[in-house]
């Protein structure tokens, strides 16, 4: 059976006669928000193009030795690269490297596959050194490329690759895939959280994240509230990782900001939050709530910088307990 989630099956049909035909083109870039699937298909397309005998529809056999050694962990003709142990960068000695590794001929079959999982996490200098390999295939490489930041590739990079853009799927569509997965709650309300990305709606609500999310809430009212020092949250904040505490403050201000505006609340992000959200929307000034919110979302662009997290966060968490200082105004 395949492991291909249903709203991928149109992008599996349409490349599936290029793999049958052997004309697929020698890099492909798997583009998209996180979530929706691309790694699956990243790794079933590697599977499939390393595969002694590809089944009619495109998947890998499963029972050939080429499948045998990918189930195992130890097939020589496929390499992944991803930053090494506590680096944020894929370095420019990784991408070297592969030269060397492309230029052998394949152990089985007929190719050898690199697989880049985070593509965007490549600097300047590591990706011009890819270039020359995007530019220059060797004659059995094959590079697979896969990133949600697209506009952090270099354009070169991007040029070189056919690419395949990745979506969330119809609304119904991904409810229907959550509701027979174990342990799902509020379905809706994750996927508002998730904007619409099903695996990351799964991962909210089976991983822990969704408590996580409750105990940020009843702090982040408390800073609003003037109940809680904002110091001594934004050191708490850091310690359950910046990024994802401020993914959940915009999606706060967000859902806010449509209050103010009357817009229709089916349209929040956070659908489960709907009440207290309204509550404090009435209690606010509608202009600090787009100022905090045009913060927020810069911090999250400052983040994969050397940027003083925790500043970051004490920053604007004293502007959160500032939301309520003027009287609050709707804007319409």
């Amino acid at each position: 059976m395949s492991e291909l989630l249903p709203w991928l099956m149109p992008l599996w049909a349409r490349i599936t006669p290029s793999i049958a035909s052997g004309r697929i083109s020698h890099a492909l870039l798997l583009s998209g928000p996180a979530g929706v699937g691309k790694a699956l298909f990243a790794r079933l397309l590697a599977r499939s193009l390393l595969c002694e005998k590809p089944q009619a529809d495109g998947h890998a056999c499963g029972i050939c030795n080429s499948c045998h050694l990918l189930n195992v962990g130890n097939h020589p003709d496929i390499l992944s690269i991803e930053p090494e142990e506590d680096a944020k960068i894929i370095s420019v000695d990784q991408i070297r490297a592969l030269t060397g590794y492309t230029m052998l001929k394949p152990q089985h079959g007929r190719r050898r596959v690199t697989v880049i999982p985070q593509a965007h996490l490549m600097n300047t200098q590591s990706a011009n050194s890819l270039l020359k390999n995007l530019e220059e295939p060797p004659p059995h490489g094959m590079f697979i490329l896969v990133t949600d930041k697209l506009s952090a590739l270099l354009p070169t990079v991007r040029s070189r690759c056919q690419r395949i853009d990745f979506a969330p799927p119809a609304l119904d569509a991904a409810r229907a895939w959550l509701q027979i997965q174990p342990h799902m709650g509020d379905v809706d309300a994750a996927l508002g959280l998730a904007n619409g990305a099903p695996l990351r709606a799964l991962q909210i609500m089976q991983d822990g994240v969704w408590l996580r999310r409750s105990a940020l809430f009843e702090d982040f009212q408390r800073v609003v509230g003037g109940a809680q020092d904002p110091l001594i949250s934004a050191e708490k904040w850091l310690k359950s990782g910046a990024m994802e505490v401020l993914i959940w403050l915009e999606s706060w201000l967000s859902d806010s900001v449509c209050c103010k505006l009357a817009q229709d609340a089916g349209r929040w992000r956070n659908p489960d939050m709907a009440g207290a959200l309204t509550r404090m929307a009435e209690q606010v000034d509608a202009r600090a709530v787009l100022q905090l919110l045009s913060k927020v979302q810069d911090a999250l662009r400052s983040l994969s910088t050397s940027i003083n997290q925790q500043l970051v966060l004490e920053d604007i968490l004293i502007a959160c307990a500032e939301l309520r200082a003027r009287p609050a105004e709707n804007v319409r």
